[in-house]
Parts: structure tokens; C-alpha cells; sequence
């Protein structure tokens, strides 16, 4: 812990901050997700399994974007978080096209041409674990 525990608020107030945003982006942002689906569903309608896709996004994003806000804020608050962290430039490069393929795939239900930005970081991905 640094410098006797002092920025401990710092810790504890980014860890509220991230729960309320994802919070609040669950309240306000799901309805609009599913905003499109006639309920009761029909027969000929198109299954559910399809919004289920940028569903699925969002809550990877808010996982994977509020533990990385948590470990960043930990590691300024003096916390030893670097084995949690990416550290070197080809990590943070690999987190920034996690959170690209993430972000892509949520708006990929209302903007096709994310399409190319979900092929182009997964492939990105693809090819850096296959060195």
C-alpha cells in the first residue's frame, strides 16, 4: 500500500465511480439495447439470439473497462498491481484493440460498418498471440 494508506480514498472512490457508471449504463443502456425486440415474440420474428451479440459486448466492456480503470487507479494509488497490468508497449496495444473489439461489437447491431473495426482488431489479436 503507498505512502501509510493515504491514497486509499483515491481507490475506494474509483471503485464506487466504476460501479455507478456501470450501474447506470445497465439501467439506461439495455433498455435501449433491446428497444427493437416486439415482446411477446412471434413466430416468424427474428430470434432473440441476435441482440443477444452487442448484449454480450457491453458487459465484457464494462467488465474488462472497469477492472483496468480498478487496477490503474490501484497502481496510482501505490498499490503492487504491475503483474495485472500490461507493461510493455505491445500490452497496451493489445489492450487498446481488446477494448476496440469490444466497443465494435456492441455497435455493430446499429452500425454495420463496425464490422471492419471487430475484423481488423481481431485479427490484430489473432496474429500477436500467434507469434
Amino acid at each position: 500500500m503507498g505512502e501509510g494508506g493515504r491514497n486509499l480514498p483515491i481507490l475506494v472512490l474509483t471503485v464506487v465511480g466504476v460501479v455507478f457508471a456501470a450501474s447506470f449504463i445497465e439501467i439506461y443502456a439495455l433498455p435501449r439495447i433491446y428497444s427493437g425486440i416486439p415482446i411477446p415474440f412471434q413466430s416468424t420474428e427474428k430470434p432473440i439470439g441476435g441482440i443477444l451479440l452487442p448484449a454480450t459486448f457491453l458487459h465484457l466492456l464494462l467488465a474488462y473497462g472497469g477492472s483496468l480503470t480498478i487496477l490503474l487507479s490501484a497502481r496510482r494509488a501505490g498499490f503492487k498491481v504491475d503483474g495485472l497490468l500490461p507493461s510493455t508497449r505491445k500490452g497496451v496495444t493489445e489492450a487498446a484493440a481488446l477494448l476496440i473489439l469490444l466497443f465494435s461489437g456492441l455497435l455493430l447491431w446499429w452500425f454495420p460498418h463496425a464490422l471492419l473495426s471487430l475484423i481488423v482488431a481481431g485479427i490484430y489479436l489473432l496474429f500477436s498471440e500467434a507469434k
